[in-house]
């Protein structure tokens, strides 16, 4: 999907999303929350906080997605296009312009899956389910930070053998990102919601898959 044919949301739209991601992630009044998102860069933002999440309460993740695409090159190549696209005017406050600085969602998701990984005595697990042959992200620097793990088998990708007709999803622990649209992106997420993630946890496992490699 390209960044450019996205709705066109500017920095302040993002950064007040990110807002409402850390409050909810942070006050627990907030995190049964349910909220939405419609943009590749969204699912980004909220990824990121659910593995944000997994790290801070220990529990496994499980992906079942296309291709991974947000964790690859092609994605970190849409956020640069962004950038430029939502750079603040000549002028802007100095504040302003260090937050736009600061916004990378593709480094930010990049660095929860490694703080993730990273935790001390870690027995956890990342499970990956995909629809597509990912091959290719061997040639891609997000294979640099996984293949630690999946050599140690922190880490399993596995290829769905048929389609599940399945909605796309992110879960770990009762926090969750369910799709609507694949192609659109849009989804439902929660950060705090047993019965809706234990289901799509169920769903995961029930998903036949062999190993990618």
């Amino acid at each position: 999907m390209d960044v450019n044919n996205e709705k066109m949301y500017d920095l302040e739209d993002y950064l007040s999303y990110r807002k409402l991601l850390d409050e909810s992630i942070g006050n627990s009044d907030q995190r049964k929350r349910l909220f939405f998102n419609d943009s590749v860069v969204h699912a980004a933002m909220v990824a990121e906080s659910i593995i944000r999440i997994a790290t801070q309460e220990r529990t496994p993740i499980f992906m079942f997605c296309g291709e991974f695409s947000i964790f690859r090159d092609g994605f970190k190549n849409k956020i640069e296009k962004l950038k430029e696209r939502i750079r603040p005017n000549d002028g802007a406050p100095d504040e302003l312009m260090e937050k736009w600085k600061s916004f990378d969602p593709y480094t930010d998701l990049i660095e929860a899956m490694k703080n993730y990984f990273a935790l001390e005595e870690n027995d956890l697990k990342f499970e990956l389910k995909v629809e597509k042959d990912i091959s290719s992200i061997r040639n891609e620097d997000v294979w640099n930070v996984l293949i630690p793990y999946y050599d140690n088998k922190s880490l399993s990708i596995m290829l769905a053998e048929r389609k599940s007709g399945l909605s796309h999803f992110l879960v770990s622990g009762k926090a969750y990102r369910k799709e609507s649209s694949d192609l659109d992106k849009t989804a439902i997420c929660c950060f705090d919601d047993d019965r809706t993630s234990q289901l799509l946890i169920s769903n995961f496992k029930s998903i036949k898959a062999n190993p990618v490699w």
